[in-house]
């Protein structure tokens, strides 16, 4: 057990730690290692609660933590050996939760599960219905784990994730082993654990891992071989294995050959054609026997024969295939115990060669379906509908999750992922249309929606649930679009200040809805105090607007907000913040600031006159004709930025008054720089010449 958690290490990156930090890590493990359990759990502890250590020392204290408390578990009565695993588990869990790497909490994610199915293994032929729990609550961390790990490799390869998934892989297909070894011989229970396993465990045991990690996953395999009486196979398992095999690992193998049962006669050349490595011809053999099987009345070794097969092309990396046999030995099986796991393995076969081409989505989907109208109360069920419901998320196919997700229950064990995702697909589909149908599925959404805000009794929660935020949220952009109501301010201003506190991601996300919203109808002064938790961009977006639109007051509102949320601004959002200073009047700080941008030089002068070419005052639009004036004669003519000086002045003429001399200017340039008064700002500064009524008088 030492040498499997120390593996772990190996996923911390090394410690820059202070030498006394180095110094009690080699402590606390001398003391481990002398059993001196206490000791060195005490010191590991205070260490862990040390926020100014690097996180890597910490994680590295917490793995010795939890090695010296497996250590102490051991040696203790069950009782006490499951407070010491409780007591283990939060103080992982609050690291965790401290941690700020992804990676970091990963790792002691993971090593709190090792930590527990090694106080669990202890015992394992004494395992309760408690044990179980355990070793359940195991299979869903860890297979969650690996989903998000790989979700996360998805969009972008990583090593240390791989070796991650890799490890969470092989713990879970043991904890599956566990599982299985806690249920009576022959029973359902069994099966399906050993099974679930295999389907972890075999894709590992064959790919290119690790060495240790290899054989771990080799171990559980063989075990879970004999556990479900596929002796062929298992035989053929260990003479291929046999020759590389280390001796402790021969060792443990043997133990669970022991309980294998007798062999039955049908597929044995399939399995002796496996061990001789003609794979091919294995399955074929495979078939033959499955079908004689069949027709003679023995159905389970038909079935049997039908998975070693499938588990064949799987190994193989023939994934559809491997899918397509899976699922057929299982629904001709339908009503054996064993049937919902084997079309289990055909749905992480399918799933796998769903990621390889996208075209075979559809069948995986289907498969999905079929797995929970087939096996509804199956343990394998909920996992199915939940897959299929992320799957159709993924499409972005919002009324199929509205389907899936419409019979949701608080008592559902997904039921906050489930109705986050129903949440989101009401909202999408409202964004998706329009005119009569937009506004009667917002008045559908709404009746739904909203009684996961205020509840049955239509009155603002005392405490802000997740699911009652996200809903918030949802309805708020929902009605967005009605200038008259106030229901979306008043909605978002409610959910931000309730207790407790919200998430970071969600604050910030209705914050910004919030300020935009208040911006949009005028309400400046009510937009102001969440500018701070807002982002910047789409909220400088609306006040750019406003700082743009015809109402002085709004101009004069929008550009002082602007000058307070841009003070380090950079870009377009310096670009801005210089035009409400000109707005404001701040001319020589708005010239300063596009000065000290990156391009600076004519670049910025060129900037500035556009922008007081919008300028309310009249005297400041004649002085963006003199500076674009100024600024044509210091770059060559036809040069690119001289055309968008002349374009700028030949605007800025119009806007003050100028027509005829815009008119005469853009003449000239036609007639001597023709290429560059081809250009499109050019052609679209010759239709605002032919489109204005009329001049203003020379001002």
């Amino acid at each position: 057990m030492a040498r499997t958690l120390a593996l772990f290490l190996l996923l911390v990156a090394p410690a820059a730690a202070a030498d006394d930090a180095a110094q009690k890590l080699a402590l606390a493990r001398s003391l481990r290692e002398q059993g001196q359990f206490d000791y060195a759990i005490k010191l590991a502890s205070e260490r862990i609660e040390r926020s100014d250590l690097p996180e890597a020392v910490r994680v590295e204290f917490a793995i010795e933590y939890a090695r010296a408390s497996v250590g102490k578990a051991l040696g203790t009565p069950r009782a006490q050996r499951r407070r010491i695993a409780t007591q283990c588990n939060r103080t992982l869990e609050k690291l965790q939760g401290e941690l700020r790497q992804t990676a970091s909490r990963r790792v002691i994610e993971l090593q709190a599960c090792l930590s527990l199915a090694a106080m669990v293994r202890t015992d394992l032929a004494e395992a309760d219905d408690a044990d179980r729990r355990v070793l359940r609550d195991l299979d869903d961390r860890l297979e969650r784990m690996v989903e998000e790990i790989e979700t996360g490799l998805a969009r972008a390869s990583d090593r240390q994730n791989e070796s991650l998934a890799n490890h969470a892989r092989v713990e879970h297909a043991g904890v599956l082993q566990m599982l299985a070894e806690t249920y009576p011989p022959e029973s359902a229970d069994r099966d399906d654990a050993a099974l679930r396993a295999l389907g972890v465990a075999e894709p590992l045991a064959h790919g290119r891992v690790p060495d240790a990690l290899r054989w771990r996953a080799r171990g559980v395999e063989v075990a879970c071989l004999a556990l479900l009486g596929r002796d062929r196979l298992h035989r053929a398992r260990l003479a291929e294995y046999k020759a590389d095999a280390p001796a402790d690992w021969l060792a443990a193998a043997d133990t669970h050959a022991k309980t294998a049962r007798a062999a039955d006669e049908p597929g044995r050349r399939g399995a002796e054609l496996y061990a001789a490595g003609k794979l091919d011809e294995a399955v074929d053999a495979y078939d033959r026997a499955a079908a004689d099987a069949f027709r003679s009345g023995a159905h389970g070794s038909a079935f049997e024969c039908s998975l070693a097969a499938a588990a064949i092309r799987h190994q193989q990396g023939k994934l559809s295939d491997a899918a397509r046999r899976f699922r057929r030995a299982a629904l001709a099986a339908s009503d054996r115990p064993e049937a919902p796991a084997a079309h289990h393995a055909g749905l992480l076969a399918a799933a796998e060669a769903a990621r390889r081409d996208p075209a075979l989505k559809e069948r995986y989907a289907e498969m999905l379906r079929e797995h929970a109208a087939t096996w509804p109360r199956a343990e394998t069920a909920e996992k199915a509908r939940w897959w299929l419901t992320k799957l159709l998320a993924a499409d972005e196919q919002w009324d199929a999750i509205l389907s899936e997700t419409s019979g949701l229950t608080q008592s559902d064990p997904r039921y906050a992922e489930g109705m986050s995702l129903r949440i989101e697909a009401s909202a999408r589909k409202h964004a998706a249309l329009s005119g009569a149908a937009a506004d009667a599925w917002l008045a559908e959404a709404t009746a739904e929606l909203q009684p996961l805000v205020t509840g049955r009794d239509n009155r603002w929660p005392d405490a802000w649930t997740p699911i009652a935020r996200h809903a918030a949220l949802a309805l708020a952009r929902m009605h967005a679009d009605d200038p008259e109501s106030d229901y979306s301010p008043r909605l978002l201003a409610k959910a931000l200040a309730g207790a407790p506190e919200p998430d970071p991601q969600w604050r910030r996300d209705a914050a910004t809805l919030l300020a935009q919203l208040l911006i949009e109808r005028g309400d400046l002064d009510g937009a102001a105090p969440w500018l701070a938790a807002a982002d910047t961009g789409p909220v400088l977006e609306a006040l750019a607007e406003k700082l743009r639109s015809a109402d002085p007051h709004g101009r004069e509102a929008a550009a002082k907000l602007i000058v307070q949320v841009t003070t380090d601004a950079k870009g377009k959002a310096a670009e801005l913040r210089a035009e409400a200073l000109v707005s404001l009047g701040f001319v020589a700080e708005a010239t300063e600031l596009l000065a000290g941008q990156a391009e600076g030089g004519p670049a910025a002068r060129l900037r500035l006159a556009q922008l007081l070419t919008r300028h309310p005052d009249a005297s400041q639009r004649q002085r963006a004709v003199k500076l674009l004036h100024a600024l044509e004669k210091e770059v060559p003519a036809g040069d690119a930025l001289w055309g968008a000086a002349r374009c700028a002045r030949i605007r800025a003429l119009l806007a003050a008054g100028r027509k005829e001399e815009a008119g005469k200017l853009f003449q000239i340039t036609a007639t001597l720089e023709p290429t560059v008064a081809s250009g499109a700002a050019f052609q679209e500064v010759a239709r605002e010449i032919a489109e204005e009524p009329g001049a203003r008088k020379n001002e």
